[in-house]
């Protein structure tokens, strides 16, 4: 007789992905990742004394963590800070967690952050980790568990995501996300895709797209709109559902996700696909 193979499963972690994989014709099963538990809010007080080590007082400081890659876009942060210093003086703090020097023989480090930096005159606003930072090797979670609560939000200059784990985390800590409208962080913020504006966990600001001959499209953070969007949004209070999303989200959902998938394991091929 004819034998048949089944189906393999494939897996995503977003939505985003498995609608990407749906309009090639290919069903996937979204199983979430799931957020290490080291990060969690912590109580009032301890969220001041981390401000206070950290110099702040009544800046609202935002956080990014990500490695220094051409994707992730971090040089658009610090022209942000140069039209936010300008207009409101000195009532932001930007801390971004990267890999300033490349230690590790595989790690990328596209931008010399901290030329920049001086370059654009922001070094009294613009903190990085140590320089012997690795993403690669993976940051420590206590660390940076306290670094997402001595924060105020969450931003992300990616120009895509393939899920966005430091924003969960983030989440998990009580930390809104402000993002830039690509991929995978519709999701996360909340935002229906293709839409701008405030959503449950944070905010979604649009990018600007130039279009380049021979028609090449660079997708591109628009410094002035994040700068006004920024502003709009610490006017505003966003009463946030992040820690309920940053569990539900991971845990549960990869719990339900792993039980299913694990049942048919014996007879068909697990595939995981990460999207961006």
């Amino acid at each position: 007789g004819v034998q048949t193979c089944a189906l393999p499963i494939f897996i995503v972690p977003t939505e985003f992905g498995k609608t990407s994989l749906a309009k090639l014709g290919v069903d996937a099963r979204v199983i979430p990742y799931g957020v290490d538990p080291v990060f969690r809010r912590l109580p009032e007080e301890r969220r001041l004394e981390l401000r206070k080590e950290r110099g702040l007082g009544d800046e609202t400081r935002f956080i990014t963590v990500a490695q220094n890659t051409l994707r992730k876009n971090l040089p658009s942060i610090f022209q942000t800070a140069i039209l936010l210093k300008r207009r409101w003086g000195g009532a932001y703090r930007f801390h971004i967690h990267t890999n300033i020097g490349a230690i590790d023989p595989n790690e990328t480090c596209v931008f010399d952050l901290l030329k920049l930096r001086k370059l654009m005159g922001v070094e009294d606003i613009v903190t990085f980790a140590p320089k012997e930072t690795s993403l690669f090797k993976g940051a420590e979670s206590e660390l940076l568990n306290d670094e997402y609560n001595a924060s105020d939000y969450y931003l992300s200059t990616s120009l895509s995501e393939g899920y966005g784990l430091p924003v969960v985390e983030a989440m998990a800590c009580g930390v809104p996300c402000l993002a830039n409208g690509t991929s995978t962080l519709y999701e996360m913020v909340g935002v229906p895709y293709g839409k701008t504006g405030l959503g449950a966990r944070g905010m979604i600001f649009k990018s600007r797209v130039d279009i380049l001959p021979p028609a090449r499209f660079v997708n591109m953070v628009d410094p002035q709109m994040l700068a006004d969007q920024i502003q709009a949004v610490i006017k505003r209070k966003i009463e946030s559902d992040c820690e309920v999303y940053a569990r539900r989200s991971t845990w549960e959902g990869m719990g339900e996700g792993l039980v299913e998938v694990i049942a048919q394991m014996e007879k068909r091929t697990v595939i995981p696909v990460e999207e961006i």
